[in-house]
């Protein structure tokens, strides 16, 4: 989707302003923001989830899933877990130490950049060894998977 990093962005400055506003030290916005970075994946995801649901982009999806062997789809699952096992483990911590100690830009550049190379690149490997549903199948158990440890957190 076109308009993910600017719902981001829009994600980014809601999240702040909600922190700002409820006694947060605007000063040391960026510092708290690295905590707060799963409520900003949550609220964009929310954001690109109902952007797609009035621009009808859901109406495809059934079939896009079909033509995809069940295979693929299974593997492409795997492969979501495994990255975001990965982020809540590994690169979550390696983000909050990047925002600390090298700064951040318009409030989270570096979770752009980690989420470009370690869930953009396997889910553009996917799509094409296996197909679009496999990167569906992907997308779709990495957001689960992080949804569920934010309920849970």
């Amino acid at each position: 989707m076109v308009l993910a990093p600017v719902w981001f962005v829009v994600a980014s400055g809601a999240v702040g302003t909600a922190l700002v506003a409820g006694g947060a030290d605007a000063t040391q916005l960026e510092v708290t923001m690295a905590d707060h970075v799963p409520t900003v994946i949550l609220v964009a995801q929310l954001l690109m989830g109902l952007t797609a649901l009035l621009a009808g982009g859901f109406r495809g999806l059934p079939a896009t899933l079909r033509e995809t062997p069940l295979r693929g789809r299974i593997y492409g699952a795997g492969v979501g877990v495994s990255i975001a096992v990965l982020y809540l483990t590994l690169l979550s911590p390696a983000h909050k130490w990047l925002q600390r100690t090298v700064g951040d830009w318009m409030g989270g550049g570096w979770y752009i950049a980690l989420t470009a190379l370690f869930a953009g690149t396997p889910l553009m490997l996917l799509r094409l060894r296996l197909g679009l549903g496999a990167a569906v199948a992907c997308h779709l158990a990495l957001n689960l998977v992080e949804f569920a440890w934010l309920v849970v957190r």
